[in-house]
């Protein structure tokens, strides 16, 4: 069985079971994003970093040196995953869609994920990791062309019709702040929801 039926089959029994907040929860996390999204114009956020691809979807794992990649998007999530991390992701992640990729090959990284992208046309990332944690930034720079996304640390770019690189460092701080805005963990002592 590949990775592929493997998560249709998990899918079928298993999907979201093990989640460590209710729906609501989730809900209101992700409109905050949204919100702050659509003010600053962004169309999708690639978000890389395990916290807060925890924080927003539930997925929990212990793998944090792979690429790990949520696309948040105004009306979809979508979370690409090493294939080996196909049940947790299925058991633990509260997305739209779920893209596994073999460890052997990049194009199975760039590929699904460029098609995922290809209809937005400002695209944010929050500086934690590159868009592609593991591909270089040539590799990136020509599955979606140069200037789409800014690889150096301490900045995030966009791209758009008009401008394939707007420098957008402030949007994707103040996105990433309402991830954690308000947030708390739950004591000990209350029920997971």
């Amino acid at each position: 069985m590949d990775h592929h039926q493997y998560r249709h089959a998990l899918a079928a029994h298993l999907q979201a079971t093990e989640l460590a907040f209710s729906d609501a929860e989730y809900d209101a996390r992700q409109a905050r994003v949204r919100a702050e999204m659509a003010d600053r114009g962004l169309d999708a956020l690639l978000v890389t970093d395990p916290a807060d691809i925890y924080y927003l979807t539930g997925y929990n794992t212990f793998e944090v040196s792979v690429h790990t990649c949520l696309v948040f998007s105004a009306d979809r999530l979508v979370l690409q995953v090493p294939s080996i991390e196909t049940g947790p992701a299925v058991v633990t992640a509260r997305v739209d869609e779920l893209l596994g990729y073999r460890w052997e090959g990049i194009e199975e990284v760039l590929e699904p994920l460029a098609e995922t992208l290809s209809g937005f046309s400002a695209i944010g990332w929050i500086p934690s990791a590159p868009p592609c944690a593991t591909a270089s930034s040539a590799r990136c720079s020509s599955a979606w062309g140069p200037g789409t996304f800014g690889m150096a640390a301490a900045s995030c770019w966009t791209a758009s019709a008009s401008s394939r690189a707007k420098r957008n460092w402030p949007v994707c701080e103040r996105v990433r702040g309402s991830l954690h805005a308000g947030w708390l963990p739950p004591s000990r002592s209350s029920p997971r929801a």
